[in-house]
C-alpha cells in the first residue's frame, strides 16, 4: 500500500472525547465545591463528638476516684478538666494539645450552660457547681456554634449525666 491510498489523517479530538473530559472536569469541580463548603460543619461536628467525649471522660473520673471532677467553660469557646472542686486545678484532656482546650480559635464558641461548670459527685452524677454537691435537677444544655451560622446542641440528662 502507498501513501496515497491512505486516507489522511484527522488532527483533533472527537466530540465523544471532548464531552468525556467536560464530564470528567465537572464531577471533580462538583466534589471539591461540596468538601469545601461543608469542610466547617464536619470541623463543628467534630469538636461537639470531642467535648462530649471530654464530657463522659470527667464523669468516668469522678466515678473511678474519690474526687469530684469536671469541666470548666472559660470564655467562649475554651473549656478544660478540672478536680477536687477546683476551677483553677486543671488537668490536660486526653487528644488535647493544650490546656484549655481553644475551640474559639476554630471560629467555635460556646453558650448557654448557665454557670459554665459542669462536675460529677463520685456516683457520676451532674452537679452545677464545681464543688459536686449541688445536684443538677433536670437537663442542662449547652450549644456549640460555629461563626452565628450552624450550632448543635448538647444535653446532659440530670440524674445520669447522659450525654444523647
Amino acid at each position: 500500500m502507498n501513501s496515497i491510498d491512505r486516507p489522511p489523517r484527522k488532527n483533533g479530538f472527537t466530540l465523544i472525547e471532548t464531552v468525556a473530559v467536560l464530564l470528567l472536569i465537572a464531577v471533580l469541580v462538583a466534589v471539591a465545591v461540596t468538601r469545601t463548603s461543608s469542610s466547617d460543619l464536619y470541623d463543628l461536628t467534630a469538636a461537639v463528638d470531642v467535648l462530649k467525649g471530654h464530657i463522659r471522660y470527667a464523669q468516668l473520673l469522678s466515678m473511678n476516684s474519690d474526687e469530684t471532677w469536671g469541666i470548666y467553660f472559660s470564655g467562649s469557646g475554651n473549656y478544660a478538666l478540672f478536680h477536687n472542686g477546683n476551677t483553677g486545678t486543671t488537668v490536660l484532656l486526653p487528644g488535647a494539645a493544650a490546656d484549655p482546650v481553644d475551640l474559639a480559635a476554630k471560629g467555635i464558641t460556646i453558650s448557654g450552660y448557665g454557670t459554665g461548670v459542669i462536675s460529677f459527685d463520685v456516683w457520676g452524677r451532674p452537679c452545677t457547681d464545681a464543688a459536686g454537691t449541688a445536684l443538677q435537677a433536670g437537663a442542662r444544655s449547652l450549644t456549640a456554634s460555629l461563626s452565628g451560622t450552624d450550632s448543635q446542641t448538647v444535653t446532659i440528662t440530670g440524674n445520669t449525666g447522659y450525654i444523647p
